[in-house]
């Protein structure tokens, strides 16, 4: 439980070592080093891996960061997550490691990227995929609006299952949706939802696929 609290709880063990971090629903952005800038998604932990300030380097312990790096090329910005690195001097990125799996977005400029036996560049419009488990996934295209729209406090959702945009939905709100049909969660889901208005998804659900709600205490919803 200390290193894996039940539905998010409170911070994890990890977690409870990062220099900055975020609750859910808040973002909050920081001040790493000249040339840097960073924004924190939800529930998102970072920590310093060097104490210079000309040395940005630093861990996404958990979570999501946008991140605009304009550095020098002899000292770029290293980003690690996991067992990925990100290596940026002049480039626009997003971060991101939740539940395991690091995805890593360039939107604009090059940026290296590293993982145990696979090097790579980034350019604009392109993300890799890292987890443990599954290792190194290649360079390829992404949504790059999808991708940035936590940016402009928007989630945006293409032909995802249902439990995948729950689990989304999860990070943001308050509180916890369950699902507990599982039929319900294979069923498809399109759409673009304000993040600070998530209060109404359990509603927007049971219009869209005329399902059942059931709420209870402590913010828990569940889907029927």
């Amino acid at each position: 439980m200390v290193y894996n609290p039940p539905m998010n709880a409170w911070p994890s063990f990890t977690e409870l070592r990062a220099d900055y971090r975020t609750g859910k629903g808040e973002r909050r952005e920081i001040d790493i080093a000249d040339g840097v800038a960073v924004t924190l998604s939800t529930q998102t932990s970072i920590a310093k891996l060097s104490p210079v300030r000309d040395d940005p380097r630093i861990e996404l312990i958990s979570g999501e960061a946008a991140i605009v790096a304009d550095r020098p090329t002899n000292r770029p910005l290293i980003v690690q997550a996991l067992s990925l690195r990100v290596i940026a001097a002049k480039a626009t990125l997003n971060a991101r490691c939740v539940d395991g799996m690091v995805f890593a977005t360039c939107f604009e400029g090059t940026a290296d990227v590293e993982a145990p036996r696979h090097v790579a560049q980034l350019r604009g419009g392109q993300q890799v995929t890292f987890s443990e488990s599954s290792g190194f996934g290649e360079p390829g295209r992404v949504d790059v609006e999808q991708a940035a729209a936590w940016q402009k406090g928007l989630l945006i959702v293409r032909d995802q299952s249902l439990t995948d945009v729950v689990q989304e939905v999860n990070r943001f709100r308050t509180g916890r949706i369950i699902i507990a049909n599982p039929a319900l969660g294979r069923r498809l889901v399109t759409g673009t939802f304000h993040l600070d208005r998530l209060d109404n998804f359990p509603t927007q659900v049971q219009q869209l696929f005329r399902v059942g709600i059931h709420t209870l205490p402590g913010g828990i919803v569940l889907l029927t």
